[in-house]
């Protein structure tokens, strides 16, 4: 069953940028990879030079650019 809260939000796909909108204010980062089991992205945050990850489904956490 999809989400409808995140049905008018893009997701994002390896190799893509994405925007932090959340209020950790991460700046850009770029997807590494993407866990469909866990349905989390691995996002490298060159600001910071750290890698984190973040939830797939986009809540409005985050922007694809």
């Amino acid at each position: 069953m999809k989400d409808p809260f995140t049905g008018m939000y893009p997701k994002a796909r390896a190799k893509d940028w994405i925007k932090d909108m959340s209020m950790q204010k991460r700046g850009l980062g770029l997807v590494k990879t993407i866990c469909a089991e866990t349905e989390g992205m691995q996002v490298w945050w060159p600001k910071s030079g750290k890698t984190a990850w973040v939830v797939l489904n986009n809540y409005g956490h985050y922007r694809v650019i």
